[in-house]
């Protein structure tokens, strides 16, 4: 039975300690993991050594139990509890208009810029506070990459593209799709990729481009929607800011526009076949996008569909709007 005197000072406690010293043999999480400042700790160690400068004696496992126990114990004092040792947080915008309005009376590529442009121009304040709100969610769910969707980092000057950049400063990693609106005249070549480690710039890519890179334990390969089937092709940039390391573990991240339908999931799935990964390492896809007005896509819109690969969504609400974006967490084992 867990001792109810331990509070959250006698876990972080515990986790400094962890910190300075390791986890001893034996102790590691076999499935679920403490999640703190971004890192990953055994749950029931961490309980058990918190014990220590709550009652003065390390608690043995056979004193308590894992799992239920000792995860409700720990999020009551309000700590995240993660299957993974990965935790990537997927932002699905919500357009604002549905399928047949956006395909109505001319291309959808098109009226999609027209769309968010108006939007962010009108409401400018309202736009980056949506995007602000999102990424502060994921600050406090202690996410490590933020994924956005294509054209979501809108922007006109310098001052409003550092915006984004300001934001992002707590978060480790943060992907997304950006648009310079005031050259939307050609707008193929204004769209593109920007990435953002801690907020500072690391790369910005052209939207035909797939692009590889290192992201600590892990390397990425991202593109804006289609482009992503350039990895089909052997067609892929290597980072020369941050390069990766071949033996790593692979994540595809596809940054997509408007919604998509149950074909591009065939899609999806032949780009992640062609992902060569070394032995024992593990290779996914995911993709975030913008849906369509009152849209609650029943397919998640990653592969493989695993074990290793937990998906929880949470609906966040647009600010005086009837707009309804999504924030997936992801937690991975790779």
């Amino acid at each position: 039975m867990i001792p109810k005197n331990i509070r959250k000072e006698h876990i972080i406690k515990a986790i400094r300690e962890i910190d300075k010293n390791g986890i001893p043999k034996g102790r590691k999480s076999k499935k679920f993991s403490l999640l703190y400042n971004y890192s990953f700790y055994p749950s029931k160690y961490v309980l058990a050594l918190a014990n220590k400068y709550a009652n003065g004696v390390l608690l043995i496992p056979e004193e308590f139990g894992g799992g239920i126990e000792t995860n409700s114990f720990l999020q009551g004092l309000g700590f995240k509890i993660s299957q993974g040792n990965l935790r990537i947080g997927r932002i699905v915008l919500d357009i604002g208009v549905s399928m047949n309005e956006l395909k109505r009376g001319g291309d959808a590529w098109t009226k999609h810029i027209e769309l968010i442009s108006k939007d962010f121009i009108n409401n400018t304040t309202v736009y980056r506070n949506r995007i602000k709100k999102l990424v502060q969610k994921c600050i406090d769910e202690n996410v490590y990459v933020v994924i956005f969707p294509a054209r979501t980092m809108i922007y006109r000057n310098k001052t409003e593209r550092d915006f984004y950049k300001n934001i992002s400063i707590d978060v480790p990693w943060v992907v997304s799709g950006s648009i310079n609106i005031n050259k939307v005249s050609n707008p193929d070549l204004e769209e593109h990729t920007e990435v953002f480690n801690h907020g500072k710039d690391i790369e910005c890519f052209e939207i035909d481009i797939a692009l590889w890179m290192q992201m600590d334990n892990f390397s990425s390969i991202t593109a804006i929607s289609s482009t992503i089937t350039e990895i089909r092709k052997n067609n892929i940039r290597i980072s020369k800011s941050s390069p990766p390391d071949e033996n790593s573990h692979i994540l595809a991240f596809d940054l997509g526009h408007h919604q998509y339908n149950g074909r591009y999931t065939r899609t999806m799935k032949s780009v992640l076949e062609s992902i060569e990964i070394k032995s024992g390492k593990k290779k996914a896809i995911i993709l975030a996008y913008w849906k369509y007005l009152n849209a609650n896509p029943y397919y998640f819109w990653y592969e493989p569909y695993s074990p290793w690969i937990k998906i929880d969504r949470k609906q966040v609400t647009v600010e005086n709007d009837v707009k309804v974006d999504f924030l997936d967490i992801i937690d991975i084992k790779l």
